[in-house]
């Protein structure tokens, strides 16, 4: 039985290590490519109180909203919520075809510990012209005693 040219190129292609899929942007599926570029989102962190000792087990919500420049469109890449461990040490990492449209990267994390101040941290990151780069961001989250 013989077999068609696609089927022979899609068998070849897949024993040399290729994949033939796209990548899905949210709940519309324009600018869909195949091997589209991959960028992995990625932010760790620490929170400590005042003095520099560790806080364990505190709560981080982390939302990364993918923006265009002038925000005219907003794309939630990540909205998570988490718990420290015990050395008071965070991780949030995710990753996203098709980044090329946004202009930049809008975080907002808030901290709570039962005996602390709530803590919100706003933060943008421009730099996304490049793909397959991990965006890492290192945040250190220093929260005050609840007076």
């Amino acid at each position: 039985m013989p077999m068609n040219k696609s089927k022979l190129y899609a068998w070849l292609l897949s024993i040399l290590g290729f994949q033939m899929q796209g990548c899905h942007n949210g709940d519309s599926y324009e600018d869909i490519e195949y091997g589209c570029p991959y960028i992995q989102l990625k932010i760790d962190g620490s929170v400590k109180d005042e003095n520099g000792n560790i806080i364990p087990r505190a709560n981080v919500s982390v939302k990364i909203e993918a923006v265009t420049q002038k925000e005219e469109y907003k794309d939630v890449k990540v909205d998570n919520s988490l718990t420290c461990d015990n050395d008071g040490t965070f991780q949030v990492a995710d990753g996203f075809c098709n980044m090329r449209k946004y202009e930049k990267l809008k975080y907002e994390i808030i901290t709570h510990r039962y005996g602390y101040e709530n803590d919100t941290i706003h933060k943008e990151k421009k730099d996304l012209e490049s793909s397959n780069v991990n965006l890492l961001d290192k945040i250190n989250i220093v929260l005050k005693k609840n007076k």
